[in-house]
């Protein structure tokens, strides 16, 4: 069982998912947009957050950045009903949502997404008791900042995340440094130069080296 917030201004998409996710055991609450549920994300602390990606007052790829930055140790899904259009999903994995479905989806879909999401945040929560801080990961704002030192500290050539990830052992999982390059190549302060199955490699703006 899970608390879970669901993000979604469209109020049948929210019944619908919220009644789904209290079938399978799940403790929800809803919000009708972006800010409210960055209200709520921050004062019930969700093991979930479950957002749509077109809303008014703060649109999901906001709720997102702003949850990654703030909230990291929350698990969120994006969902989106753009017909035939994967950007807005793309767009929010590459700024930090775990997991992404595209509407309309099997609701057997959305219950095993956020039990899987739900398992990383109890990974975190049981490394953080044991004494594993690096595990439960430092504030977005933190490893960004750490990262760019360390890519400051390099000659301009390319580092892999994979790279940045083994010297950032102890700081930060591998998985956070990633979702955090990826948010600074969105936003300009990394530069994406290549990508692998498994890994993508960034530099700084060449500008950073100027004289």
């Amino acid at each position: 069982m899970a608390d879970v917030l669901v993000i979604d201004d469209d109020a049948v998409s929210r019944e619908v998912m919220t009644a789904t996710l209290e079938t399978a055991g799940h403790r929800v609450r809803e919000a009708e947009n972006g800010a409210n549920g960055i209200a709520l994300a921050r004062k019930y602390q969700p093991a979930v957050v479950v957002t749509d990606l077109m809303m008014p007052e703060k649109e999901g790829v906001e709720v997102i950045m702003e949850l990654r930055q703030k909230e990291p140790h929350i698990a969120i899904l994006a969902v989106s009903g753009v017909a035939g259009n994967d950007l807005y999903l793309h767009v929010a994995r590459e700024l930090g949502a775990d997991a992404v479905l595209r509407k309309p989806f099997e609701f057997d879909a959305l219950i095993a997404v956020s039990e899987l999401l739900n398992q990383v945040r109890q990974t975190h929560e049981t490394d953080s008791c044991t004494g594993n801080h690096h595990r439960h990961g430092k504030s977005a704002n933190e490893v960004q900042s750490k990262i760019l030192a360390v890519m400051h500290d390099l000659d301009p050539r390319p580092l892999t995340n994979t790279e940045m990830a083994s010297r950032l052992e102890g700081f930060a999982p591998a998985e956070q440094v990633a979702i955090n390059m990826r948010a600074m190549a969105v936003d300009g302060r990394l530069k994406l130069v290549g990508e692998g199955a498994e890994t993508k490699c960034y530099r700084l703006p060449q500008d950073e080296f100027a004289a």
